[in-house]
């Protein structure tokens, strides 16, 4: 399970980093805001797996 947690972990902060970039990247103000709600979704995903996995 602690392995499963660790590539859930790794995804979802690659993909805020990814919705991050396209957001800023982005020359659409509504898409650039609709990426970063993406990004926070994922960013919350990515902290409550990674408080769980690294809690010990």
């Amino acid at each position: 399970m602690r392995t499963a947690g660790l590539v859930i972990f790794v995804l979802t902060t690659a993909l805020t980093l990814a919705a991050l970039a396209m957001a800023v990247t982005s020359h659409r103000p509504a898409d650039a805001v609709g990426l970063v709600a993406l990004a926070g979704l994922l960013a919350s995903g990515a902290y409550g797996t990674g408080r769980r996995l690294f809690k010990g």
